[in-house]
């Protein structure tokens, strides 16, 4: 099971339906959105497994911080509170480069990094 924005959409399915294969059929595709907790909450009943890697990354054009950081963390409460509402069995949150950018030591060719690597929000 996934979770999409618009599980209609063939340009925004066509990359999972290139990376799945012949797997896709097997691929139950739920609308959601990050900032809709309920879509959510409906995407996830009955799932056993959350692998939460959605976030928006963008650039160009950022007008201010919380066009990138409400919804990283915003959805990423929504989605957690909807895994234990349905006693999900194990989740896997991942980060996107964007929470590290700008920092001076970020390209020290280490593999681990902590919240002594995050950006400044402020500079986003």
């Amino acid at each position: 099971m996934g979770t999409v924005r618009d599980k209609n959409n063939e340009s925004k399915i066509a990359p999972l339906r290139d990376a799945f294969k012949e797997k896709f059929a097997e691929l139950e595709l739920r609308n959601a959105e990050l900032l809709d907790a309920e879509s959510l909450d409906h995407a996830i009943a009955g799932a056993d497994y959350l692998v939460h890697v959605a976030s928006p990354f963008v650039i160009d054009n950022i007008r201010h911080s919380d066009e990138l950081v409400k919804p990283a963390v915003d959805g990423t409460l929504n989605a957690l509170k909807a895994a234990h509402k349905h006693r999900v069995k194990r989740v896997v949150v991942t980060s996107s480069v964007a929470s590290i950018m700008g920092k001076p030591n970020a390209n020290t060719g280490t593999t681990l990094f902590t919240e002594n690597h995050w950006s400044d929000p402020t500079e986003l």
